[in-house]
């Protein structure tokens, strides 16, 4: 009776473990899923994804999940087995690799939390159900007076097994850890030597923040646009209509480009219209072009409406925005120091680009978002030794006075003869104080404040003008009016 109670007893017990290890097989396979389709489903404090694909999360490019799955599958073809269950030489090599199994979740436990910094759920599952198994197998060993062999052996084979079983798992941390501080260095490291100079990545990257912002920005937008575009092709799909049409009928409704915006643009932007092109050339051209922008901002206000419903998450990490120190000689700004769309330009006034950003600028000051823009001028003459410096130094000091955008209107009117007795001339325009305005552009702060301004370009890597920044985002010319809008 007592032998048959706990064949019972065994047999229960095989069988709960057996549906252990099928536990286990499953959460390894997902785990090795996350691992090569990038799937991820639950975890606290972070997701799957950031475990299983770190850099720990794999031995010689093979995820670990991978041989846990190897694991699983022995462990379920001796368990399902009673005969395979009781070959004592079966068991014990499984116990000794459950044992390895299970040195190796206390450390990947430590690197879960100590080094990575969350908490995968499917990974805590794998190190209990190992534990569990563990445990069976020791039950299992000792039920059939198998322990006592199982230490004899581990312990007096040299090289001792235990002592290559605990020192598997440091040795994995470690090679894993050097490979890690490898990556790392040559990430964030040297990235050249010239004769015994040695020249920082991150000291290079310092020179050239602006346009570096500007490429994270343009790769953000672009993704950003594939994601709007697939979810537009859904919608299309579900419509049974391709996806210009699915546009024409829903989007691009009554979408008009009026003469009268037409003949704006054309005034604004003549200067840099081909001369020999008539207006019959030319204004289709604009009015295609007008069409386009009108479009690509209504198509973003009606992505942007249906990316704020319930079933669409967006998880795309957006760049960090351009921080663009502030001069404490003060820099001219106009708008409400309130107002959502903070826009900075770094210009010399030499520059006939810079020329037509101001007036495109002035332009939107006067559109129906003057009241949610401020624009804030920074100097930055290319050449610190030429006119255009004097100009800088003659517009900061008709500043003192109040009299900055007027003055400058006159500047770049006048780009291409910039001389002194032209400052001179236009503070008289203007009506400054020109005794005041003369000691002003002597003045050693006038030369400081524009100084500045430029040390401060040259720090963001601003290597031609006009940059233009709006909230933190650099820009390729001047934003047109939707753009600015879409920021809203």
């Amino acid at each position: 009776m007592v032998m048959f109670t706990e064949r019972v007893e065994l047999s229960i017990n095989r069988v709960l473990f057996l549906v252990v290890a099928i536990i286990g097989a499953l959460n390894a396979l997902y785990l090795a899923s996350v691992s090569y389709f990038s799937l991820s489903y639950c975890a606290f404090g972070s997701n799957c994804q950031s475990v299983v694909t770190s850099d720990y999360g794999s031995i010689l490019g093979i995820p670990i999940s991978i041989f846990a799955v190897s694991y699983y599958i022995v462990v379920l073809y001796i368990i399902s087995s009673p005969h395979r269950l009781q070959c004592s030489t079966s068991l014990l090599w499984l116990t000794r690799i459950t044992l390895l199994m299970s040195m190796s979740s206390l450390v990947y436990l430590g690197i879960m939390f100590f080094v990575i910094g969350t908490l995968c759920l499917f990974c805590l599952l794998h190190h209990i159900l190992v534990f569990l198994l563990l445990s069976y197998f020791v039950i299992s060993l000792r039920q059939q007076h198998l322990l006592s062999q199982l230490m004899q052996i581990t312990i007096s084979r040299p090289p001792s097994i235990l002592v290559l079983m605990a020192l598997f798992p440091f040795f994995y941390y470690m090679s894993v850890d050097y490979l890690l501080q490898r990556k790392i260095t040559q990430q964030t490291g040297v990235a050249a030597y010239i004769g015994s100079e040695s020249f920082m990545l991150s000291d290079i990257d310092n020179e050239i923040k602006a346009y570096k912002a500007q490429l994270e920005q343009d790769l953000y937008r672009n993704r950003l646009k594939i994601i709007k575009d697939k979810l537009i092709k859904k919608m299309a799909d579900a419509e049974k209509l391709t996806v210009q049409a699915f546009l024409d009928r829903k989007v691009f409704v009554d979408i008009q480009v009026t003469q009268t915006e037409v003949d704006e643009y054309y005034i604004i932007n003549k200067d840099s219209i081909p001369s020999n092109m008539t207006r019959r050339e030319v204004d289709p051209k604009i009015r295609g072009f007008l069409e386009r922008e009108k479009k690509r901002h209504v198509y973003n206000k009606y992505v942007d409406t249906l990316l704020n419903s319930k079933d669409i998450r967006i998880v795309l990490q957006s760049p960090k925005p351009l921080s663009i120190p502030k001069n404490p000689f003060g820099s001219p700004s106009i708008g409400s120091k309130l107002a959502p769309i903070k826009i900075i330009e770094f210009a010399d006034f030499g520059c006939s680009h810079c020329r037509d950003a101001h007036v495109s600028l002035k332009k939107l000051m006067k559109d129906e978002l003057k009241d949610k823009i401020q624009l804030t001028y920074r100097y930055y003459p290319l050449n610190m030794k030429s006119i255009s410096k004097d100009a800088a130094v003659a517009a900061y000091c008709s500043s003192k006075q109040g009299k900055f955008w007027g003055y400058i209107d006159s500047l770049y009117e006048n780009h291409r003869r910039l001389s002194p007795p032209l400052f001179n001339q236009l503070a008289k325009k203007h009506y400054l104080d020109l005794a005041k305005f003369k000691v002003c552009t002597s003045s050693m702060t006038a030369h400081k404040a524009v100084d500045m301004d430029r040390n401060i370009g040259d720090s963001l890597g601003v290597k031609s003008t006009p940059l233009i920044v709006v909230n933190g985002k650099v820009f390729q010319g001047v934003p047109t009016l939707h753009e600015l809008e879409d920021l809203l």
